[in-house]
C-alpha cells in the first residue's frame, strides 16, 4: 500500500533525505518519515574471520548508540541488493 497523506494531519507527504535510505515520504508538520507498507526490513550480522562484529553508529538516529546493519527493503529492492545499499 502506497502511503501518500500524513495519518495525524491529513497533508500530502513530501520527500526527505533520511540517512542512506535515500528520499522517503516525510511529514513537515509532525517531523514523521513514512515508509509504503509493509515495511519489511532486513538485519545483518557482519562477522570477520578474527568474531568480530561490524557495528554501526548512525548519528541521525543516535549519536551514542551503535546497531547491527539494517535498512528497509525498497520496493523491487532484493534482499542482496538492501544489505549492500
Amino acid at each position: 500500500m502506497d502511503i501518500n497523506f500524513c495519518t495525524e494531519c491529513s497533508k500530502p507527504l513530501t520527500y526527505k533525505s533520511i540517512g542512506d535510505e535515500g528520499e522517503q515520504k516525510y511529514c513537515e508538520c509532525y517531523n514523521k518519515f513514512y515508509f509504503d507498507t509493509p515495511a519489511s526490513c532486513v538485519l545483518v550480522a557482519i562477522i570477520n574471520e578474527n568474531n568480530q562484529v561490524l557495528l554501526l553508529k548512525q548519528n541521525y538516529i543516535s549519536a551514542k548508540n551503535y546497531t547491527l546493519c539494517s535498512g528497509y527493503l525498497k520496493k523491487g529492492d532484493t534482499l542482496e541488493e538492501t544489505v549492500a545499499r
